[in-house]
């Protein structure tokens, strides 16, 4: 109840400490040895002391980027809160989080290849740089245009179990949100990838003021008029402009037409899929948890079979 806030909040942000400071002492141990020079030993103060002064600036530009980011992501709550009611906080706040489901997964490659793309531009590979950057961006699009579409096919089978019935108006709202990820995938490769390793702090920080500026402008105009639509059609128009405006900003480190040319074949399997997925849950009618996991099981295997060709074309290609 309301008299466990403190508890939750403590026990929030406790695990997120907690998971941080496991780290430090497998640092400290594998920092503390490490020569710098020939002839000069460094231990883990001096190490950590000469980063940073090293990379202030990038660490408090990388800071202001995360500030705003987190501004906009929970402003439009507040703002819900404040010119509708609480009920469609909780209503959008529910389908955000269904929507936003797979982040993890969708991208969990990027912070993998972030030292690989660092190490060719540092090594001034560009060409190599920019196709690890390219491969990147299609292989988690492979993966993000799937789950996106499948969340979207099993909303009407997943929502009335997973959160009651009360809730069936999220699944109009998650549907519409769900191209967000599709969206944050794009972005985030762009910036992990791209202008992370590229040093282009500035570009980030403008980024993340223009997604504040157009995130609040947009709810203002339209939570009046569309309400909860309204945060909906804001957010969506926010990662838009973000994402456009960070793959200008890398356009020298992407192969767009070869990007393009590859994941327009995985969305439309991920159509077919999503089509005999939804068509699935139209003949078992029960929306249990039961008819999720068939779904999601045969959407996978229908996405993979769709796909095989072009992976098994491509691997061969790689290995002449």
């Amino acid at each position: 109840d309301e008299n466990c806030l403190l508890v939750y909040c403590l026990l929030m942000s406790g695990m997120a400490l907690l998971s941080q400071l496991l780290l430090w002492p497998g640092v400290i141990r594998l920092l503390s040895g490490e020569r710098m020079e020939e002839t000069e030993h460094y231990n883990i103060y001096s190490i950590v002391k000469r980063s940073i002064r090293e990379h202030l600036k990038s660490i408090f530009a990388l800071f202001f980027s995360i500030a705003c980011v987190n501004i906009y992501i929970n402003i439009d709550k507040l703002m819900l809160g404040n010119m509708l009611d609480m009920s469609s906080v909780g209503i959008y706040t529910y389908s955000e989080n269904l929507a936003k489901l797979p982040y993890g997964i969708v991208t969990a490659l990027t912070a993998v290849m972030l030292p690989r793309i660092s190490r060719l531009l540092a090594d001034n590979d560009i060409a190599g740089g920019r196709r690890a950057a390219s491969e990147t961006m299609k292989v988690t699009m492979y993966i993000a245009l799937p789950v996106c579409m499948g969340i979207a096919a099993i909303a009407d089978t997943l929502i009335p179990w997973y959160y009651s019935r009360e809730f069936l108006i999220c699944i109009p709202v998650t549907r519409m949100l769900i191209v967000i990820i599709l969206l944050i995938a794009w972005s985030g490769v762009v910036t992990s990838q791209c202008l992370v390793p590229m040093k282009r702090d500035k570009e980030l920080v403008y980024a993340s003021g223009i997604a504040v500026v157009v995130n609040v402008t947009a709810n203002l105009i339209l939570i009046p008029v569309l309400g909860i639509y309204g945060a909906v059609a804001g957010t969506v128009l926010t990662e838009l402009v973000v994402t456009l405006y960070k793959t200008w900003c890398a356009r020298s480190l992407l192969l767009l037409s070869d990007i393009f040319g590859q994941i327009w074949k995985y969305a439309l399997a991920a159509v077919v899929m999503a089509i005999a997925v939804w068509y699935i849950g139209e003949i078992m009618e029960a929306a249990t948890p039961v008819t999720t996991l068939v779904q999601i099981f045969i959407g996978a295997l229908i996405y993979i079979l769709c796909t095989a060709p072009l992976i098994i074309r491509k691997v061969r290609g790689s290995t002449l």
